[in-house]
């Protein structure tokens, strides 16, 4: 080919992403064909920030899964959590920017083997987190809100169920130091029947008590507690930090001690929830004593589904007339009892495993005394006792409930007549009832949440939690408004995204005012994208936006605020974004469509090329926004050997452009931290690859030690002529180094200050 001169004067912009996925030789002149470690100015580049470890101490070599930062909004509290590959969650033992010296910080939940990436949710003030493998967990940390405090102060036996009692809770939350609830001369329990009842969101250890000021208790008085295993048990290893000299609530302090394993939700107050019971074990207190305050700790622990608090109708009742030899069937209420003997016999039909039966006399209730005689459960063979009963009704002569253990050995049955599977249960009493007795009867349902199976995923929507389980996969469970622990009752509902397989959902996000949820990429159908809409369960609905897209596990989807987004027509509008890392590429999704922006990258997702995705590591890969650098990030395993990301690549939301990093320390996840000190008000932190270390990122000018190899090729294309560079112009201080290539042989390289 013959040279020639060309006096043409063309500039190129130092600015745009790179394009690996096209040949050299085919990218236009002023192409780059690779901007590694560099962030766009637009127009120019900057070489990116660095990486610093977060703790001295390793965690071994285990790789970490996901980080994640538990930030309140009702107070200053913060936790910054780390899943390792040998599913441990650890909290840190410092708050970010601060780099501790030792391990990360204490483990705060062990999870069990093969977990999957975990999904982080904050609903009220408490974060929820899912592995795959195990219940969710749930923690609401430290001085926590009591959900109910109430005073009872009895003349008599303190039934299962109470009725009596004060309630203080909105004065114990308020805020109000000069305030509180009255505990003027509480006696103690035994003889006196006085106690306190809190509820509480979920299990705790740590009950912190503030006094209002002067109306603290002097007279000499030992506090205990109680909590619910199905019924009112002493705690173990309970300490008052509140007593002085034998005298409780003299202070501020907390009522410590072991936190239950064996908890279970209790009915008290016509609230289903956390029960605790304190009570003085001797003495009494002062005349005028005040409580100004109440709050819980917590720690990780299950979530279990509690009940809604709604008592449900029977179904149907059957009554077994021993004289006629006849049975006579009712609905749930009007149901008449009249004369009813020893041997007539009482069956109810539920649609759930109950632990107690409401029984509404209304205004003719029975006068004679008679008792339950017992209450038995169909067992799959047999009628089976229930057990001890503890009957408010008094032998039906009230209304009141009746409750018992919960019947774990309840199944369902199609008794006598009744065509459907039901649980039905059989009930007796001592003595004849008197005339013209009707009745109305209801139950209280129990819930296990192991029903479910695995926990997945879970998200935060609209005031409620959502979640998703390895038995039904493709079933979304959505928990009641403000109740983010009920899966029951009217304001429950399940919905099966997707066209119809059963591919698990794997990630769920709040999109604007509808959750979008991701399920696994499966087969040549891929996986699918649904949006699900609505106020609540009579007004949810769904659009499948794509049943071919999905994504590849929990952190492999974010959703951005403020995008600016350019449509296919020019049109420029500022939107909310979900991005997603997916078998076909990186996905943009504006609610209504999916769209691959990865084309300039598309080779790591071709299975002719040798740099592609491997299959079977879908769980290492991550994408995220990083806030520093308004980008994406992605970490990716690249390679028919790499079994922890690689690469990496930054996707700039202005330029709309890629950048590759090529860092020292390999990243596994990434999130963004709210800063406890320091000028950076949002850091970014990212898990190490089976290192044990956790990093900041976006700080200091190396990787830990290793010096940021930051640069830029830029292709050009003479087309025959001659080349002649004449300005390029730095608009920092400092030194780069220009090298030019020759078809890929090195020229004489020069460094412009």
């Amino acid at each position: 080919m013959t040279l020639k001169k060309d006096d043409t004067f063309k500039p190129f912009a130092f600015a745009g992403g790179c394009i690996p996925s096209v040949e050299k030789e085919a990218l236009p002149p002023g192409a780059f064909s690779l901007v590694q470690n560099m962030r766009p100015t637009r127009p120019g580049f900057v070489a990116r920030k660095g990486q610093i470890k977060k703790h001295s101490t390793a965690d071994g070599t285990n790789g970490v899964m996901t980080v994640f930062q538990f930030s309140k909004g009702k107070r200053t509290e913060r936790h910054f959590y780390a899943q390792f590959t040998d599913g441990d969650v650890l909290d840190a033992t410092d708050a970010p920017p601060t780099v501790t010296s030792g391990a990360f910080g204490t483990e705060v939940f062990s999870g069990s083997a093969s977990s999957v990436p975990g999904s982080w949710a904050i609903c009220d003030d408490m974060v929820f987190f899912t592995n795959g493998v195990d219940a969710p967990q749930v923690c609401a940390g430290e001085a926590y809100p009591v959900e109910s405090f109430i005073v009872y102060k009895g003349s008599g036996a303190i039934p299962t169920i109470p009725l009596l009692g004060e309630d203080y809770t909105e004065q114990v939350n308020d805020g109000d130091a000069t305030t509180g609830a009255v505990l003027d001369s509480l006696g103690t329990l035994a003889t006196d029947y006085d106690c306190i009842f809190i509820r509480t969101a979920t299990p705790c250890h740590d009950f912190n008590f503030t006094l209002v000021t002067g109306k603290e208790n002097t007279s000499a008085s030992v506090m205990a507690c109680n909590y619910y295993n199905g019924s009112l048990t002493a705690v173990t290893a309970f300490s008052d930090g509140t007593i002085t000299s034998a005298k409780t609530l003299t202070k501020a302090g907390a009522m410590s001690f072991t936190e239950p394993t064996d908890e279970i939700p209790a009915y008290m107050f016509g609230e289903a929830g956390f029960w605790y019971q304190f009570y003085l074990s001797s003495g009494a207190l002062d005349s005028e004593v005040e409580v100004a305050s109440v709050t819980c700790d917590t720690t990780w622990t299950d979530v279990q589904n509690v009940w809604d608090s709604d008592p449900q109708s029977i179904l149907e009742c059957q009554i077994y007339d021993a004289s006629d030899a006849a049975y006579y069937t009712y609905g749930s209420s009007a149901i008449d009892i009249s004369d009813a003997t020893s041997s007539d016999v009482f069956y109810f039909a539920t649609l759930e495993k109950v632990c107690g039966f409401f029984f509404d006399m209304g205004d003719t209730p029975n006068i004679n005394a008679a008792a339950i005689t017992d209450i038995q459960l169909w067992n799959g063979s047999a009628f089976a006792s229930v057990g001890a009963i503890s009957d408010g009704s008094n032998g039906l002569q009230q209304s009141g409930w009746a409750t018992f253990a919960r019947a774990t050995t309840a199944q369902p049955v199609q008794f006598n007549s009744a065509q459907n599977y039901l649980y039905w249960w059989k009930m007796t009493m001592s003595a004849t009832l008197s005339d013209s007795v009707t009745m109305a009867v209801k139950y209280m349902p129990y819930y296990t949440i192991s029903e479910f199976g695995k926990a997945i995923c879970c998200a935060q929507w609209r005031n409620r939690m959502c979640y998703t389980f390895d038995q039904f996969p493709a079933d979304v469970y959505i928990s009641g408004l403000n109740r983010p622990f009920n899966l029951n009752g009217a304001d429950f509902a399940v919905k099966r995204v997707g066209d119809g397989r059963s591919n698990r959902v794997v990630a769920m996000r709040e999109f604007r005012n509808e959750l979008i949820c991701f399920q696994e990429e499966k087969g040549t159908a891929g996986g699918c994208i649904t949006l699900i809409q609505g106020y609540g369960p009579t007004t949810y609905g769904m659009t499948v936006i794509s049943t071919t897209f999905g994504a590849m596990n929990a952190k492999c989807v974010e959703v951005v605020d403020s995008v600016r987004y350019v449509d296919r027509e020019g049109n420029e509008s500022v939107k909310v974004i979900a991005f997603a890392l997916s078998h076909y590429g990186v996905l943009m999704v504006d609610g209504k469509h999916p769209y691959i922006i990865s084309d300039a990258i598309k080779n790591y997702f071709d299975p002719t090329q040798a740099e592609c995705i491997r299959r079977g590591y879908e769980n290492q890969m991550w994408l995220k926004y990083d806030a520093a650098y308004n980008g994406i990030m992605v970490g990716l395993v690249s390679g028919t050997s790499a079994t922890t990301p690689n690469v990496f690549w930054f996707y700039d939301l202005e330029e709309k452009a890629w950048y590759s990093d090529a860092r020292a320390q390999n990243l596994m996840c990434m999130c963004n931290v709210e800063a406890a000190s320091g000028d950076i008000p949002i850091l970014q932190y990212g898990g190490g690859c089976a290192d044990g270390f956790v990093y900041q990122m976006n700080t200091g000018t190396t990787d830990v030690s290793t010096a940021i190899d930051s640069f830029a090729v830029m292709e050009l294309d003479g087309r025959g002529a001659w080349l002649n560079l004449q300005e390029m112009i730095l608009r920092k201080n400092g030194t780069c180094t220009l090298t030019p290539y020759t078809e890929g042989s090195a020229g004489t390289a020069r460094n412009i200050t």
